[in-house]
């Protein structure tokens, strides 16, 4: 992901230009590139990105990149729409000795769990393995298939407790992507992959972006965009 032709995608000038208008300020993006490869039979499960990467700024967001056209049955992005307000209430108003299924649990002991733990929602690794201090799951642990699990919420969306959603049963949502489409998601909000069925891999990419100025995660190196404008290194210069 990593390689220029690459991220002359991923940082694209409109991508880096629809952040700076949709922050009202310079963005910063991370360093690594979750570059993902879905063969035929698996999925990632239902999840939050918080439990992943909550350690800096609340305002961080994944914009999903699909590298080509990905039809539903290839493996699309499916969220239930309207969870980052469930989710958002639960760590509100929720206390984590009350509710040991709190989201800020989680990312309470995400911060204290060792470093290599980083990056486990899904990946394929056979050899990963979650030290105590660092378990994120909720739901299950171990593996599904040949993907970890650890950090799902569920397996599947009729199985996601109902303070996780905004409605019972959630209003769960996806399209058939073309090439130059993207989804955007919130720390918050709860989603998951269709399952891949076609005999295609399915190939996309998770980047993450942020305000400069805000607070960063010590577990992920930022970055100014390859494409910057003056105005975001203008920022990015004066912190």
């Amino acid at each position: 992901a990593s390689h220029p032709k690459v991220l002359e995608l991923l940082e694209h000038p409109r991508i880096v230009k629809f952040f700076e208008s949709f922050f009202q300020e310079g963005v910063v993006t991370t360093r690594y590139k979750w570059l993902r490869s879905v063969g035929k039979g698996e999925y990632t499960g239902v999840h939050i990105d918080r439990v992943y990467l909550g350690g800096g700024s609340r305002r961080l967001i994944t914009m999903w990149v699909p590298m080509g056209d990905i039809p539903m049955r290839h493996g699309t992005l499916l969220v239930s729409r309207g969870s980052h307000k469930a989710v958002s209430r639960l760590i509100e108003s929720q206390d984590e000795e009350e509710n040991k299924e709190s989201p800020r649990r989680f990312v309470k002991r995400r911060k204290t769990g060792e470093k290599k733990s980083r990056g486990v929602d899904g990946r394929e690794d056979g050899n990963t393995k979650v030290s105590k201090a660092g378990e994120y799951v909720l739901g299950t642990t171990g593996k599904q298939g040949n993907r970890t699990s650890s950090g799902w919420i569920a397996t599947e969306p009729s199985k996601v407790p109902k303070d996780f959603l905004s409605e019972p049963g959630g209003e769960w949502v996806s399209a058939d992507f073309k090439a130059g489409d993207v989804a955007i998601v919130l720390l918050e909000s709860v989603h998951m992959s269709t399952s891949n069925s076609s005999d295609f891999w399915r190939l996309s990419c998770d980047t993450r972006w942020q305000p400069s100025k805000d607070a960063r995660d010590p577990l992920l190196v930022f970055q100014e965009p390859s494409r910057a404008s003056p105005a975001t290194r203008a920022c990015v210069a004066a912190i």
